[in-house]
C-alpha cells in the first residue's frame, strides 16, 4: 500500500515568551518556504507568501527513531523513515472494497434477486422467458412451431412463397437471369463477328503516322522536348540546375538546411526541445518541481529549544522542559526570578 509521505517541522513558539505555562506547539504542515518562478537578483525577495497549519498538542509529538537509531519528532500514528515522518497506510476506501484508478471497486460483484444471474450489465433469469402453447422462445421471441401458409397456388420457401408453376416466355425464348433469352445467335455485318455481346472486327485499330496503339490509345514514339536548359524527367521539365540556397546553408532535396546546427537561447537542444537545469536560490534545493528551503526551529533571544519525552518549548536560557513546563533546580525561594514560582517538593523553581 502507498506511503503518504507528511512533511513536518517545529514552529517557532514565540508566544511562550510572556506565557506562564508553555503553549501548544503550532505544527506546520509545511516545513520548507516554497519558491515558484524564476530565481531573481535580490535573494530577499524570497518569503514564504502564506503558511497553512493546524494546532496539536505537544503530547501528541514523540521522538521515533530511524533504521540507524537517529531521532526525530514525529505526530503519533507516523514513522521515522530517515528523511521525514510519514503514515504506514492510507485507507481511503471502506472495508470490502478496492482502489482501482479513481474509485472505490467492491470485492463482491453486483447481487441479484433469486432465479437470477448477473451477465456484467444487468440481472437476467436463469430460465428462459415462457411463451404461450404451439411455440417456443427462440432467443428473441416466441416463434410458432407450425410454418406460415400461403393462397392457394404458391408455397412457402425460404421465408417466401412462390409459385409452384415455373416463368414462361414467348415462343423461341426461354427464361435465363430474369429476362427473356432468344435461342437463335445475332448475326453480324460482313466483316465482323460476334464477340462477348458485341459485334468486333478481326483487324487491329490503325495509328497516325509516328504514334504507337497502347492501352486504347495512340502515344508518340518520341519523348516529349523540354525549352533549352530543361530536360525531361518523371514527366515533368526539370531544370538542370540545382536549387541554391542563402549562404551558411545547404539544400537537402526539398528545403534549405543551415550548415550549423540549431541553437538554444538557454539550455541545451535534446531532439526538439531546449533543456536547462532548474535554477534555485542559495540554501534551496528542487524538491517536488520547487525550490525549497528548510531551517532548524529556533526560539526568541533569551530562550531554547529544550525537549522532554516527545514534547518540545521554547524556556528561558538554563531551564529544561520538565512535565510539561520550563523549570531550574533551587534550593531556596529567594532563588527564584521574576516571573517563576518555587516548587518546594521538586526542589526548584518554574515558568
Amino acid at each position: 500500500m502507498a506511503q503518504t509521505r507528511l512533511t513536518l517541522a517545529l514552529g517557532i513558539f514565540s508566544s511562550l515568551a510572556a506565557s506562564q505555562t508553555p503553549a501548544d506547539v503550532i505544527l506546520f504542515e509545511q516545513m520548507a518556504e516554497r519558491h515558484t518562478g524564476a530565481q531573481t537578483q535580490n535573494l530577499s525577495l524570497f518569503r514564504p507568501s502564506s503558511s497553512h497549519s493546524k494546532v496539536i498538542s505537544l503530547e501528541d509529538i514523540l521522538p521515533v527513531a530511524d533504521s540507524t537509531g537517529n531521532l526525530r519528532c514525529c505526530p503519533q500514528g507516523t514513522v521515522n523513515d530517515g528523511k521525514s515522518c510519514v503514515f504506514l497506510h492510507s485507507e481511503v476506501c471502506p472495508p470490502g472494497t478496492n482502489l482501482e484508478g479513481n474509485v472505490c471497486v467492491s470485492v463482491i460483484g453486483p447481487r441479484c434477486p433469486d432465479n437470477m444471474t448477473f451477465n456484467g450489465q444487468v440481472c437476467i433469469s436463469k430460465s428462459p422467458p415462457n411463451c404461450p402453447p404451439s411455440s417456443w422462445f427462440n432467443g428473441q421471441a416466441c416463434e410458432s412451431a407450425a410454418e406460415a401458409e400461403c393462397p392457394p397456388g404458391l408455397k412457402f420457401y425460404n421465408g417466401e412463397c412462390i409459385s409452384t408453376s415455373r416463368p414462361s416466355c414467348p415462343p423461341g425464348f426461354e427464361a435465363e437471369a430474369q429476362l427473356c433469352v432468344s435461342r437463335t445467335r445475332p448475326t453480324c455485318p460482313e466483316g465482323l463477328k460476334f464477340d462477348d455481346g458485341s459485334c468486333v472486327g478481326s483487324q487491329p485499330p490503325e495509328c497516325p503516322a509516328g504514334t504507337s496503339l497502347m492501352n486504347e490509345l495512340c502515344y508518340g514514339n518520341g519523348a516529349p522536348a523540354c525549352q533549352a536548359g530543361y530536360v525531361f524527367e518523371n514527366g515533368k521539365c526539370l531544370h538542370s540546375s540545382k536549387p541554391r540556397c542563402p549562404g551558411g546553408s545547404t539544400f537537402d532535396g526539398s528545403a534549405c538546411v543551415s550548415d550549423e546546427p540549431p541553437r538554444c537561447r538557454t539550455g541545451t537542444l535534446n531532439g526538439q526541445i531546449c533543456e536547462s537545469k532548474p535554477n534555485c536560490p542559495p540554501g534551496t534545493s528542487l524538491k517536488n518541481k520547487e525550490c525549497v528551503e528548510e531551517r532548524p526551529a529556533s526560539c526568541p533571544p533569551g530562550r531554547e529549544i529544550s525537549f522532554n519525552e516527545g514534547q518540545a518549548a521554547c524556556c528561558p536560557t538554563g531551564f529544561k522542559l520538565n512535565e510539561g513546563r520550563c523549570a531550574k533546580s533551587a534550593y531556596s525561594e529567594s532563588e527564584c526570578p521574576i516571573g517563576t514560582r518555587y516548587d518546594s517538593i521538586a526542589k526548584e523553581y518554574a515558568t
